[in-house]
């Protein structure tokens, strides 16, 4: 039996008080057009990605299969380095395609991924609005995938 679907209303931003009194207080997902989201949206292209993370090292999923199924786990692990999985999932040769959802450095079971810490060539391009105090940021995660 299939969960039912969520409308996912879509805003446009005008501004953080807009945030913080129409759509956070309904705690519900909401798309934001518009939002500025700092220099990441103009700066995070292919080779300045692959740039800035060439020689972190972290687990990858890796799979042949196009349709990655995480119950039957159709894919394997693989601690690559992330300036080369950009390159490849950018390019989207071969028979290997790759996602990858951060996971903390420091302790990946128990501590969220954050940019600014995990991350840190690429975090002063991130910028969310003061929406709220940042001791209540819990996590900021960086995906990448093939397609």
């Amino acid at each position: 039996m299939s969960a039912p679907s969520l409308s996912i209303p879509i805003h446009s931003y005008t501004s953080t008080s807009q945030l913080m009194t129409t759509i956070a207080p309904l705690r519900l997902p909401a798309v934001l057009r518009g939002c500025p989201l700092g220099s990441c949206s103009s700066t995070w292209t292919m080779d300045y990605m692959a740039e800035k993370l060439a020689g972190v090292i972290r687990p990858v999923h890796v799979t042949t299969e196009p349709d990655m199924n995480f119950a039957c786990k159709n894919f394997r692990y693989s601690s690559l380095d992330l300036g080369e999985v950009v390159k490849s999932a950018a390019a989207g040769e071969g028979k290997e395609m790759f996602y990858l959802r951060a996971v903390s450095e420091e302790n990946p079971r128990t501590k969220p991924a954050r940019l600014e810490d995990d991350f840190p060539t690429i975090a002063r391009d991130f910028n969310l609005p003061d929406m709220f105090p940042q001791e209540k940021m819990f996590s900021s995660v960086l995906r990448v995938s093939s397609r």
